[in-house]
């Protein structure tokens, strides 16, 4: 049910939630409608499951996925325009395609992006990116955040970190990655090893077959 609008442009996915897990949308900007001026707040009902999230801290709910198990049907509904949703451009955010499709995967039951399998017992089968932790974390001295990635085989990888504005402010992977998980380091430096400002900042990785994001929240 409708409870306020809210003015929030960005949304994340609730970790966890088989639609939401590691999405983060922006409705804002010329690469989707940029036609929401009043973004609804809603409260989910008794069968409703919040799946994004304006604010993951107050709960503030985008978006619920309903399985109604006496009729054997599913719905997502999210209470702003999807339209708005951007489309791919390299921005640290998921397409308008990535959200369409893990809306796909749950309501058609996909069990996602499987890729070839390299023929090692311990290469992963999928792809993945883990969120960071510790998030919010603190810059300076030794202080860093940490997360990892898997890939199936050996492939082309990039892994870049953007303030919220999309500009690129560190290059942490620009190279070809074994097969397997990786961990990987960000201390809050831009490139030329200057402390980031408090604030929130965003990590993607991308190959020929898979692109990710999620926020890390930087203070100082």
């Amino acid at each position: 049910s409708f409870v306020a609008n809210i003015n929030d442009f960005t949304i994340d996915g609730v970790t966890g939630d088989p639609v939401g897990n590691g999405l983060a949308m922006i409705t804002a900007g010329q690469f989707g409608a940029n036609n929401q001026t009043s973004r609804d707040v809603i409260e989910p009902d008794s069968l409703a499951v919040p799946c994004v999230m304006y604010d993951t801290t107050n709960a503030i709910a985008a978006g619920v996925r309903i399985l109604d198990p006496v009729n054997n049907s599913r719905v997502v509904f999210f209470s702003f325009g999807f339209e708005a949703v951007n489309t791919r451009t390299g921005l640290p955010f998921n397409a308008r395609e990535d959200v369409l499709q893990a809306v796909l995967n749950w309501l058609f039951g996909s069990t996602g992006v499987v890729a070839h399998h390299d023929g090692s017992s311990d290469a992963p089968l999928t792809y993945s990116l883990g969120q960071n932790y510790p998030n919010p974390f603190a810059a300076g001295g030794v202080n860093r955040t940490e997360f990892s990635y898997q890939i199936p085989r050996e492939m082309d990888v990039e892994i870049y970190i953007y303030n919220i504005l999309g500009q690129r402010i560190k290059t942490l992977v620009n190279s070809k990655v074994l097969p397997g998980t990786h961990t990987m380091y960000w201390n809050g430096r831009n490139e030329a090893g200057n402390l980031m400002p408090s604030g929130v900042y965003f990590y993607s990785i991308k190959t020929h077959q898979f692109i990710k994001s999620r926020k890390i929240l930087l203070m100082r």
